[in-house]
């Protein structure tokens, strides 16, 4: 899985290594940073069914496991950036966790909460054409700062 985005910050100027180590601690954090997506979609949901308290505990709960995992892998590891992508993964991955099974647990909310499927990729093409002009005007609108 390359996304060639170290190769892209050589092209625009900035040093290599700073790039390599860019585009390494990128391709580290999108796994959780998926995971806090489908997390932002069932908080939706709890908030939706105001159960927006639930939220505020699951958070405030996972919250220590974020420090721990900082201290651990960029202090006493001394992973760096790829450290904190690596704390920022596992604390999405028990953030998650949580969710699903609070969800699990709570009578009537299980039926709303489904894992993602090949289903998800139908009619993709047409979506990306309807997000395609609003992208791009954000990229643009924030290119200037």
């Amino acid at each position: 899985m390359s996304f060639y985005y170290g190769e892209f910050l050589t092209k625009i100027g900035v040093d290599k290594n700073v790039a390599d180590m860019s585009e390494h601690y990128v391709k580290v954090y999108l796994p959780g940073a998926l995971f806090n997506t489908y997390v932002d979609s069932l908080d939706m949901l709890f908030i939706a069914t105001e159960n927006s308290l639930i939220v505020a505990i699951i958070m405030t709960s996972c919250l220590p496991f974020a420090g721990l995992f900082c201290w651990l892998f960029v202090l006493k590891l001394e992973f760096g950036l790829v450290g904190a992508a690596l704390a920022h993964d596992l604390t999405a991955i028990i953030t998650l966790t949580v969710t699903l099974v609070y969800f699990k647990c709570k009578n009537g909310l299980n039926q709303a909460c489904f894992l993602p499927s090949m289903r998800i990729f139908t009619n993709l093409l047409t979506f990306l054409k309807t997000a395609m002009p609003g992208m791009l005007m954000l990229l643009l609108e924030n290119s200037n700062m």
